[in-house]
């Protein structure tokens, strides 16, 4: 019944989420919850989100003390991947660990679609790509043999290697936006707490269902002041011009999502 009810709250949090997402030239990637306790333990987890994201995650420990971290996440046009090791610390009440990770991201999203019925269309085109060092800090509360709760924290700084952004949004009868430039932005910060709620779904306490709500802050190191139009819309429909001012990074502050950890534990 538990793991009944989890899943009918995971689906309607990813369809709140798949109705209300933009498309982002950033994509936040979430740091999956650690729960080694020693050496040579291992976890592996697969999951998925919003935005058409998918994940596969190997957590290792190779002492009493340290833990590395590979993960790989993405979707068709848009790739993740991620590498980490932290110091970890078994206390009676509480567990923590931190420590530094690498990061990168190839976004080379190029969509074209509507809303089903003709009233509206979208065109996005990014070739964005960054390299980004970081660090982390997680907290993880047990609650008795099956529960997890997991607060993590993940820092990023977020190199520029390319930025390229092309996106379009406008209804029949007019354009809301029309945006594109190529331009090597600054580069920038982004912080990512998250808050992971773990619990044991077999009678060996080896499988776990994973819940996670993310934030994404990130900074916005350029300001683009542009102008569009004349034009007509794709239904032919003419506009007239239009000065916007738009951020850089674009990103959606919050992500959801469902997952299985696997968790290989010694005795």
């Amino acid at each position: 019944m538990k793991f009944c009810i989890l899943c009918i709250l995971s689906l309607l949090f990813f369809g709140s989420c798949v109705v209300n997402s933009p498309n982002s030239s950033f994509i936040g990637s979430s740091y999956e919850p650690i729960i080694v306790t020693k050496k040579k333990e291992f976890q592996t987890s697969f999951g998925l989100r919003p935005f058409k994201y998918c994940y596969a995650d190997l957590t290792y420990a190779t002492s009493d003390k340290i833990a590395i971290k590979l993960n790989a996440g993405g979707f068709y046009q848009l790739g993740n991947f991620m590498a980490s090791a932290v110091y970890y610390k078994n206390l009676p009440k509480l567990n923590y660990y931190f420590g530094g990770l690498f990061n990168f991201q190839t976004n080379q999203i190029n969509r074209t679609y509507g809303d089903g019925i003709g009233t509206s269309y979208v065109k996005c085109n990014y070739s964005c790509i960054y390299s980004s060092p970081g660090i982390v800090i997680g907290l993880n509360k047990k609650v008795g043999e099956n529960i997890h709760h997991q607060f993590i924290v993940k820092c990023q700084y977020n190199i520029v290697n390319k930025y390229d952004y092309y996106y379009t949004y406008q209804n029949r009868y007019e354009a809301f936006q029309d945006e594109h430039f190529s331009s090597k932005i600054p580069n920038f910060f982004s912080i990512e707490p998250s808050y992971s709620f773990l619990t044991n779904i077999s009678k060996n306490k080896k499988n776990f269902l994973k819940l996670q709500i993310r934030f994404n802050i990130t900074e916005k190191t350029y300001r683009h002041n542009y102008s569009f139009g004349p034009s007509s819309t794709f239904y032919g429909y003419p506009y007239y011009k239009s000065d916007q001012t738009n951020l850089h990074p674009v990103s959606f502050p919050v992500n959801l999502s469902i997952g299985y950890i696997f968790f290989a534990k010694r005795n």
